[in-house]
């Protein structure tokens, strides 16, 4: 038997780079998570995009990819995070989205459908979740997000603080700590 923790591990810090610039994919290449839809809403942009993963759709992926996107598979979270501007979640269903809180935690701002479960506990402020939270699968309009995040730096310096402080909130310290805290509860009320 093994005892899984509650909460997701805060991954490791990326190495710093002064160019964070690039666009993150990073889930199953496959149908459901909706990889065309980054493909498309980067193709003619004047932004990065790298997708991260594995899955049936891969050889798909790559055929359609346009210059600006690259397809490299799964890599270390050290290697996918270390340039990220923003992580961008396109998945028709996706119950909670351990990517997008991994990059909320370490202050990379997820751009997510609303499809996401995470998506309203990493954006309690109304604002940031109308802006990040998208309920469309046009591409143009996931474009017209990215861009938005790559020009205004005050929203994405808000929307990465506020995501991390929610983030932290999710991780096995702090899911440890909240059994401690109702632990005490009960034995105080006994």
């Amino acid at each position: 038997e093994r005892l899984v923790p509650p909460g997701i591990a805060i991954p490791p810090v990326p190495m710093q780079s002064d160019n964070r610039s690039t666009f993150v994919w990073a889930a199953r290449y496959s149908a459901d998570k909706d990889p065309l839809l980054f493909v498309e809403a980067l193709r003619g942009a004047r932004l990065e995009g790298a997708m991260y993963g594995s899955g049936p759709l891969a050889d798909q992926i790559r055929a359609a990819a346009p210059t600006n996107v690259a397809v490299p598979g799964w890599a270390s979270p050290e290697l996918m995070w270390s340039g990220a501007r923003a992580y961008v979640g396109t998945s028709t269903r996706e119950a909670f989205g351990r990517s997008a809180v991994e990059a909320a935690m370490l202050g990379i701002p997820p751009l997510v459908a609303s499809s996401f479960g995470c998506a309203e506990m990493l954006y309690q402020d109304a604002d940031l979740a109308n802006a990040l939270v998208i309920d469309s699968r046009d591409p143009r309009i996931w474009r017209e997000k990215m861009e938005l995040l790559a020009e205004d730096d005050s929203l994405h310096q808000r929307a990465s603080q506020h995501a991390k402080s929610r983030a932290i909130e999710l991780s096995i310290d702090a899911a440890v700590r909240a059994v401690h805290v109702a632990a005490e509860k009960v034995t105080r009320s006994m």
